[in-house]
């Protein structure tokens, strides 16, 4: 097939003379549908045919006008049909075009969707609750909705309860270590395990040491040393006890307060059954209402602190307020929640405000000047794909504006905080002083978990610091102490200039949620932030 230009253009003439063969016709078609440059060539030509023939009069009526390339064509009735014909190609190969596209872009969308199906398709159970699975602010190995997929999994510390799909609910209690290898089969190799069975659920098995325990309904609790001896206590319903040895047996069947030790040569002699020794979901629930009432504790003495300047507990009040806890605080720094939702907050008894799009935020306004700062707050950033998410930033234009914000070191590795405060004298001219740790604070594998965030200013000490789940993880000097300003300002997101339109910074909002946010004139010590991250953590 021929993709000259000048054959384009005979075709194009033919076409004007109302002379095109079927043959020639086709060969349009194809030529138009194959080559992007062939289609604008072809409007021009008919643009040209336009201009040169509205000289010599004979327009048409409105009806009879068609639009190409922003010019408005008419053409002499002589010429009606066949560019009114050529007028309807170019259209019916745009929108061709444009639903390829649309189609194309649909059935990359499908295929995504297909391999995340696919994929989450081998997974077999799902992390339900979790409680103290950190080690004094080490990142979690497991968060609340995570997705499980078979394969070792060990806890360290606390507490994680896990709905495999089964049905069956299993607490595990760290150190532990197991391996999952279906719905219906885990396999441990040591710690905790309490285990509820639901009658759909009825046939599954533990291994554990030298025995295959076979559930009959309902809950049972096993223990596992690592020597490989063990004990197993029936708490609810039967369970079978057989060996490694001989599975074909029936084994021993144990019921509802019976007790045996699993020893390493497969007897199972009786012992006292004890059920408190295994932790289950009444254990986590406990432990949950604990934690929330030692945060209760925490955020009043921070209200009542004189030195708390905002506080916001994001629990939304009428009229989409935010209202500002703290007692010593100035008037009228309640905030305004824009176009947020509620959601679940970190404990089951508090919510959150759950940010999805670049036209949400929490809109405030604090005055005043302060020579030290403290912002601090806890996100669960759902995504670390965007290029910078903003936990407070100021309207540009005042004096004094400060921002506080993640963005990408390297997207493979996660993102890096970054504060930075701006002066504005009066010829509308900014002087930035800005302090980005060289560390990651929230690693690509932690999104979807909730984590404590802070950085602290101080003039006085010449230091700005950033924290991390209660974590130092960078410390800056500053060389040019100057006061602070908040003013107003956007919490989640930032007030939006149009120098960004188009570029990575243009969307800088939160994707996932905010539950909390602390604004002091006091610069905390390292360790006030730690006990503000331990007493809040979920």
């Amino acid at each position: 097939m021929n993709d000259d230009p000048k054959r384009l253009d005979e075709l194009a003439a033919r076409l004007r003379e109302s002379a095109l063969t079927d043959a020639e016709q086709a060969e349009l078609d194809a030529l138009l549908l194959r080559q992007p440059e062939a289609r604008r060539r072809f409007v021009e030509h008919m643009v040209l045919e336009n201009d040169l023939r509205e000289d010599a009069g004979g327009l048409l009526s409105p009806d009879d006008r068609a639009v190409a390339s922003g010019k408005i064509i008419a053409f002499r009735p002589a010429f009606l049909i066949p560019l009114g014909i050529a007028a309807a190609l170019v259209l019916g190969f745009w929108l061709f075009w444009q639903s390829q596209g649309a189609r194309r872009e649909m059935e990359s969308e499908f295929v995504q969707q297909r391999a995340a199906t696919t994929e989450m398709q081998k997974s077999v159970a799902v992390v339900r609750r979790t409680s103290e699975v950190d080690a004094d602010g080490e990142p979690r190995a497991f968060r609340v909705g995570q997705v499980l997929y078979p394969g070792a999994l060990e806890v360290k510390t606390g507490l994680v309860q896990l709905d495999l799909y089964s049905g069956v609910s299993l607490v595990v209690e760290g150190p532990a270590a197991l391996e999952i290898v279906s719905p219906d089969l885990v396999r441990m190799h040591s710690g905790k395990v309490r285990a509820n069975v639901p009658p759909p659920a009825r046939g599954f098995r533990l291994l554990a040491g030298e025995f295959d325990l076979v559930d009959l309904g309902t809950e049972f609790g096993v223990s596992l040393g690592k020597d490989g001896a063990g004990e197993l206590h029936v708490i609810k319903g039967e369970v079978q006890v057989k060996t490694k040895a001989a599975p074909a047996q029936q084994g021993e069947l144990l019921t509802t307060g019976k007790a045996v030790a699993l020893n390493r040569d497969g007897s199972h002699p009786s012992i006292v059954a004890d059920v408190e020794k295994f932790a289950g979901a009444a254990t986590l629930r406990e432990r949950s209402e604990k934690r929330f009432a030692a945060w209760k504790k925490m955020i009043g003495a921070l209200a009542n602190d004189p030195d708390t300047v905002a506080l916001y507990d994001f629990q939304m009040g009428p009229d989409n307020r935010l209202p500002n806890l703290a007692a010593h605080g100035p008037q009228d720094t309640e905030a305004v929640v824009v176009g947020c939702t509620t959601g679940q907050g970190r404990w089951t008894e508090k919510t959150s405000l759950d940010f999805r799009n670049p036209s949400q935020r929490v809109r405030v306004k604090i005055p005043g000047d302060f020579e030290q700062l403290t912002l601090a707050t806890w996100v669960k950033a759902d995504s670390v794909a965007q290029f910078a998410q903003s936990f407070i930033q100021s309207e540009s234009g005042q004096p004094r504006t400060l921002f506080w914000f993640l963005r990408h070191r390297k997207p493979a590795q996660g993102m890096v905080p970054n504060f930075a405060d701006t002066v504005t004298d009066a010829s509308a001219r900014g002087d930035r002083h800005s302090y980005q740790s060289s560390n990651v604070a929230l690693p690509s594998d932690r999104a979807g978990a909730w984590m404590h965030f802070a950085v602290t200013v101080n003039n006085t000490t010449r230091e700005v610091v950033h924290y991390a789940n209660g974590r130092e993880i960078d410390r800056q000097p500053i060389t040019n102490p100057r006061p602070l300003g908040i003013g107003l300002a956007d919490i989640g997101n930032w007030p939006s200039r149009d120098w960004a339109a188009g570029t990575k910074w243009e969307v800088r909002n939160i994707v996932g949620n905010m539950d909390e946010f602390l604004v002091s004139q006091r610069a905390f010590s390292s360790d006030e932030i730690h006990d503000i991250f331990r007493a809040g953590r979920p």
